[in-house]
């Protein structure tokens, strides 16, 4: 045998254990790396399609309320551990007309379904009072015909707020609408 036909031969065996471990190991550190970062990602982005979302209902509430000159409260349900557990991150839509024999009160209808943010991310308490406007057990935030808000608490100024949270250990885990009484908010994302 020459030595190209040894050398044919030894290609065509395959790797050695050596070199299938080198790269095993390789493989290893770049999991133990990425899959942390990724999944870190995907809950920050629950966090944010939750915010986008709100922040979308907030300003077609109060939209419909101006467009339509009625009232719109949006309904939701606070804490970490509600005595319901399908409660947590639920929020509703009502929209409120007189009542036809007096005027000073509010009838409220359910404007569409009852929906829920994804399991991981819930309402915090809110200064926005329980049953302000709709008498669900509910936090409320109240637009008025000409989009302002109707139910800013008393002691807090021009500033309530509608925080939501993520389970998760997130760098930024908690977002923070305020109010102020034209009905704008601001958003800001932080950590607790």
């Amino acid at each position: 045998m020459t030595m190209l036909q040894v050398q044919g031969r030894r290609r065509e065996r395959g790797y050695t254990l050596a070199e299938t471990m080198i790269v095993v190991g390789i493989i290893g550190v770049l999991s133990l790396i990425s899959i942390p970062a990724f999944m870190n990602y995907t809950r920050q982005a629950k966090l944010r399609a939750a915010t986008r979302e709100i922040n979308g209902v907030l300003r077609a509430v109060r939209s419909r309320a101006i467009t339509q000159s009625t009232r719109m409260a949006f309904s939701f349900a606070t804490g970490t551990a509600p005595t319901a557990p399908l409660r947590r991150g639920q929020y509703a839509i009502y929209s409120g007309v007189p009542n036809t024999s007096d005027p000073a009160v509010i009838d409220w209808t359910q404007f569409g379904d009852t929906h829920y943010l994804d399991r991981s991310v819930y309402f915090l308490n809110s200064d926005f009072a329980v049953n302000s406007a709709v008498d669900d057990t509910l936090h409320d935030i109240v637009f008025l015909p000409n989009g302002t808000v109707g139910n800013i608490p008393a002691g807090v100024g021009e500033q309530p707020n509608l925080e939501i949270k993520s389970d998760y250990h997130l760098p930024n885990n908690h977002v923070k609408n305020v109010f102020s009484a034209p009905g704008f908010f601001k958003t800001t994302l932080s950590t607790d």
